[in-house]
């Protein structure tokens, strides 16, 4: 009884070794799929990490976006608004300057008007001073006195006439030159 129990058994550890050979390499298996799969585990869960922390930034950029947008929007709207105060101002300018050209061009030739009136003048004086000289038929000591008195408030008359003409010629290159700076400093601006 005792053999045959041994026989058995031996009959049955054979058996048991046999299936645990059978079962050993589907054990392995298992094992370095379970390995894989915690490996693919951990993979994923680096991902979702990623994944979270790129939404995070996604919605962190996306508010700087709009925040930018709407910074965009303003500076545009505040640009095209200062262009068009630029457009107004440099029209106002040109209506201005142009009108200041005008009034200088017709105080110039008021100027020079009363400047020629005035040498026309002189002009008739001395023909008349000469006729009266020759009717009141002075002496020729008074009448030379007469005559350098004339000739001293003529020379006078010149005088304040070529400082006039001078001062009308100063008065208008200091004008071009003003327009041409405030025109060179609208271009620019």
């Amino acid at each position: 009884d005792m053999k045959k129990r041994v026989e058995e058994d031996d009959k049955r550890i054979y058996e048991i070794g046999k299936e645990n050979e059978s079962l050993y390499e589907p054990h392995n298996s298992a094992i370095a799929e379970v390995r894989e799969l915690q490996g693919r585990m951990k993979g994923q869960e680096k991902d979702l990490m990623s994944l979270k922390s790129t939404k995070a930034r996604l919605l962190i950029n996306g508010d700087r976006l709009r925040t930018l947008a709407i910074e965009h929007e303003n500076l545009t709207r505040d640009f095209e608004t200062a262009e068009r105060e630029r457009d107004r101002l440099y029209h106002s300018f040109d209506e201005t300057m142009s009108g200041a050209c005008r009034k200088n061009e017709f105080k110039q030739l008021i100027l020079e008007d009363k400047l020629q009136g005035l040498e026309r003048e002189i002009c008739d004086a001395e023909l008349k001073l000469g006729q009266v000289i020759e009717t009141a038929a002075f002496d020729a000591a008074e009448s030379q006195q007469i005559s350098a008195t004339i000739s001293d408030l003529l020379a006078e008359k010149n005088a304040r006439i070529e400082q006039l003409q001078i001062a009308v010629s100063r008065a208008d290159y200091s004008y071009h030159e003003k327009l041409a700076t405030c025109k060179e400093n609208l271009i620019l601006s």
